[in-house]
């Protein structure tokens, strides 16, 4: 009695509850799942059918047709014969040997040769030509360490820093040098006399004091340069006359006389005898005068000598009040002594100038540099200087050797194997390094280019170590072509035998016995197969469980749906049946079965 209430509740619950639109989705989609599943059953099926068909055909090869059970004896009879073969190759035309015997006796004697240096296969060596002579190297070599060295000791403050880099600070540099060079000239043919004068008047020229006195210095110089100019007129055409004769105003008027056309003597010649003879000893080029323009000549050359013994006097005088040394007289040679002394005179003002910019100058380039600001009154200190700038100059110099080294980077790029990574280590490491010298770069390098040459001179073997694993490759043995172009791990070749094409036979009949084991591939399939029908026989129940639940809702009217609720409550009055009222419980249940019983299914 429970069980038939639990029924008839489980009956009204679903009846009540049910969605038909949801219902009817989850029967198309068990129709279509039933459906897959036996597209699958199919599949399975066909494929236990060509596992049957494969194994029951007959193999051929090279020309030859066997059974599969003759092919599996020569397999297992043959196993080591085809060991060192990788490769899965198959039956098909694809699988046949690309190579002949030839191919593989070449091969073999090409992997006998080179040994190791089958590594330099596939890889791009440089030319030999195009790295330097021994000779241009060393020279790299050198300039390189000097480099680093001289870096170094700028890095290591030996040497002062510029305070300005690039071009600019070279540039910089390379001018003060060249002042600091002119000031040393200027002070070699300045101090070479021992001129106290000298020093002093380089000091006065320095304070900026006498002004007007060295105004008066440069006027008279001016005119002294100007003498010592029209001194050559003089030299080009010498005058002989006596050497006081420009002092002689009565022998000076006769010579202008003459020069002019006239009579030296005037009207009266009487008592002029040494005037005449005077007159007479006048030369030019050594011969006498004889048109006016000679006399013209030899007066302006009296003028000359004149004008000097004024200049002479005049630098003297200028001697009290500046520190300048006199002339020794008051002749015309001592005028051109005072010449040559005022000539002195603008060597030191000259090489104040020059020294005034260049503190400036040092100052600018050197400013970390304290003490530079007295380069010039230290000699120590100067010559520090001088060092500093041929250091920074000869380093910026041999920085445009690195241009070198670089091109012996490019001439590497894109190329490779072991030969040319030992001459980049030795690019890096070697070239210009300080620590290494001479005779161990040169070595050094005499060993990489005999080994380049040497690796060169492999590539006939290599060209057929190439060309035959490539053959092989085509052949579908990718993994045997590369232990090929691997070197050999012993003195004798196990991997190309002289049955070779025997044991290529043997691995494409192993690898079409593998491809055609059925068993494991049979167990896979019973499994799915299992799996599928047991798929199946659960979709086909929920379906018709679906369509019975649909199929009850559709006919279940409110009538009917309320006759069943009628029944579950008699039949809960009813309990045991043994009330007063039980009877008519009874009846109630009976008619509402009878109302309900549409939906009852049995």
């Amino acid at each position: 009695m429970k069980q038939f209430e639990a029924a008839i509740g489980k009956i009204a619950a679903e009846v009540q509850n049910l969605n038909p639109h949801a219902v009817r989705g989850e029967i198309r989609q068990l129709e279509s799942d039933i459906d897959s599943l036996h597209g699958r059953l199919i599949r399975v099926d066909r494929d236990i059918g060509h596992w049957a068909a494969i194994n029951l055909k007959a193999i051929e090869l090279d020309g030859q047709r066997m059974e599969s059970q003759d092919a599996a004896r020569q397999v297992v009879e043959g196993a080591e014969r085809y060991r060192f073969l990788p490769d899965q190759l198959g039956i098909s035309p694809d699988f046949e040997p690309r190579f002949s015997n030839s191919d593989v006796v070449e091969l073999r004697d090409a992997r006998r040769n080179l040994g190791a240096d089958s590594s330099y296969l596939g890889c791009s060596l440089p030319p030999s030509a195009q790295f330097p002579d021994l000779g241009a190297l060393l020279q790299v070599h050198q300039d390189l360490s000097q480099f680093a060295r001289l870096t170094a000791q700028i890095q290591n403050g030996n040497v002062h820093a510029l305070g300005e880099t690039g071009p600019q600070g070279i540039e910089a540099a390379q001018r003060l040098l060249d002042r600091l060079v002119a000031i040393k000239e200027l002070r070699t043919g300045i101090f070479a006399r021992q001129q106290s004068s000298a020093l002093r008047m380089r000091e006065l020229l320095k304070s900026g004091r006498s002004e007007d006195l060295l105004k008066m210095l440069n006027d008279l110089g001016e005119e002294l340069v100007t003498a010592y100019k029209e001194r050559t007129d003089y030299i080009r055409k010498p005058v002989t006359a006596p050497s006081d004769a420009d002092q002689d105003q009565v022998l000076v008027s006769a010579v202008n006389s003459l020069a002019e056309g006239r009579s030296p003597f005037g009207l009266l010649s009487f008592g002029k005898g040494a005037l005449r003879l005077t007159i007479e000893s006048i030369k030019v080029l050594n011969r006498k005068p004889k048109e006016n323009e000679e006399w013209r000549h030899v007066y302006w050359y009296l003028r000359f000598r004149a004008n000097l013994r004024v200049l002479a006097i005049r630098w003297n005088a200028l001697t009290l009040d500046l520190p300048l040394d006199p002339v020794s007289g008051e002749g015309p040679e001592h005028g051109l002594d005072a010449a040559d002394q005022f000539h002195l005179h603008v060597q030191l003002r000259a090489l104040v100038s020059a020294e005034q910019e260049l503190t400036h100058l040092a100052v600018r380039l050197f400013p970390s540099w304290s003490a530079i600001k007295g380069v010039t009154e230290d000699s120590d200190l100067f010559s520090q200087l001088e060092r500093a700038l041929n250091h920074h100059l000869i380093k910026n110099r041999l920085s445009a050797v690195w241009r070198t080294k670089e091109s012996l980077r490019k001439t590497l790029e894109g190329k490779n194997g072991a030969i040319v990574v030992r001459i980049r280590e030795f690019i890096d490491r070697v070239l210009g390094n300080p620590a290494v010298d001479d005779n161990g770069m040169q070595a050094h390098w005499s060993q990489l280019t005999a080994e380049l040459a040497r690796v060169h001179g492999l590539r006939g073997y290599l060209t057929s170590l190439a060309r035959v694993t490539e053959l092989i490759e085509a052949s579908g043995a990718p993994k045997y072509a590369q232990l090929l172009r691997a070197p050999m791990a012993a003195s004798v070749d196990t991997l190309l035998p002289d049955d070779w094409r025997e044991s290529w036979r043997l691995r494409r009949l192993a690898t079409h016995l593998e491809a055609i084991d059925a068993y494991d591939a049979l167990k896979q399939l019973g499994r799915q197969r299992s799996t599928i029908e047991s798929d199946l026989t659960g979709a086909y129940q929920r379906l018709v469980e679906k369509r019975t639940w649909l199929k009850l809702h559709e006919r279940s009217t409110d009538r009917v749906r309320a006759a069943l609720q009628a029944y579950l409550e008699a039949i809960k009055r009813i309990g045991k049946g043994t009330g007063k009222r039980a009877a008519i419980y009874r009846q109630d249940a009976r008619r509402a079965s009878s109302r309900g019983s549409v939906a009852v299914p049995c």
